[in-house]
């Protein structure tokens, strides 16, 4: 056993035996100490109770299989803005708890986020979000298990333009709570690619929820989206010349929970997949905009 108090750790943390660490303060700058390299990568593989910040244009931090990172902070792993193309590998766990909690949150650009296979995010709280970013031309890519649970909550969340978020074949999202969506987009150009499974409940919990122009929406063959609440569509896209392309299942259970719902000019939704809507006032497709145009097929 290892206890380490008010102490800066950082490079490769490893230990065969259990690794304990506290501190009576916030929680200390991982990485501020060290000098910017041209590449550095930061390893978590055990358990530890800290927060981890990128600050250097490539760095990247790898949390592996047998590492956890746990907090009740504002994050547990942030990736800053001067951190210009950072990356951030989940293989463990990531567990964060508290209002405005985010498991993994990004403000640098061009920044890779990845929840590999094996790994899992658990964010708890108002406004807790799985994975966070809002940096430009960001890449979100969920291979594993993200849950959110609270108010407003949202496994991924994307703030920047030109996001690319994909949650693959084999990963799933869990959200419950009111207004916690499974991926949450609020700008331009984002694209939007489900293959995996999500799965939502609570009042107005979209599965996929897009605000901005241009936007790409894709829940792909194989694909699931699940709704159990009223109110809670499966995709709802608002923006102009946004294209919605369903060749997956979308499933929603509640009072005027539709399976896509579309605003904006010029959209285009293609459904080539299964929509099941239980609720009085559900549609499978549906738009309430005046302005909307477009095409349905």
């Amino acid at each position: 056993t290892v206890a380490v108090n008010n102490a800066r750790i950082c490079g490769l943390i490893e230990a065969a035996g259990e690794l304990e660490i506290s501190y009576d303060g916030a929680l200390p700058d991982c990485s501020s100490s060290l000098t910017p390299p041209s590449r550095l990568t930061t390893t978590i593989s055990t358990f530890a109770a800290i927060q981890q910040t990128i600050h250097y244009p490539t760095e990247s931090l790898v949390i592996t299989r047998a590492g956890e990172v746990s907090t009740t902070g504002e994050h547990a792993v942030l990736i800053e803005k001067a951190a210009i193309s950072a990356a951030v590998t989940n293989e463990g766990g990531i567990r964060a708890s508290g209002d405005h909690i985010h498991g993994i949150e990004s403000s640098g650009a061009d920044t890779r986020i990845m929840n590999t296979f094996s790994g899992t995010i658990a964010a708890s709280g108002e406004d807790a979000y799985g994975i966070r970013s809002t940096g430009i031309s960001a890449t979100i890519i969920n291979q594993g298990n993200i849950v959110a649970s609270g108010k407003y909550a949202a496994g991924i969340e994307s703030r920047g333009v030109d996001a690319l978020i994909e949650n693959t074949a084999g990963a799933l999202i869990t959200t419950s709570g009111e207004y916690a969506d499974g991926i949450r987009s609020d700008d331009i150009r984002a694209r939007i690619i489900n293959r995996g499974e999500i799965e939502t409940s609570g009042y107005g919990a979209y599965g996929i929820y897009s605000w901005g122009a241009n936007a790409r929406i894709e829940n792909a063959g194989g694909a699931l989206i699940t709704t159990s609440s009223d109110d809670a569509h499966g995709i709802y896209s608002t923006g102009a010349r946004a294209s919605v392309i369903s060749d997956g299942i979308i499933r929603t259970s509640g009072r005027n929970a539709h399976g896509i719902y579309v605003e904006g000019r010029h959209v285009h939704v293609e459904h080539g997949g299964e929509i099941w809507v239980t609720g009085a006032g559900a549609a499978g497709i549906y738009s309430d905009d005046k302005r909307a145009s477009g095409l349905v097929t």
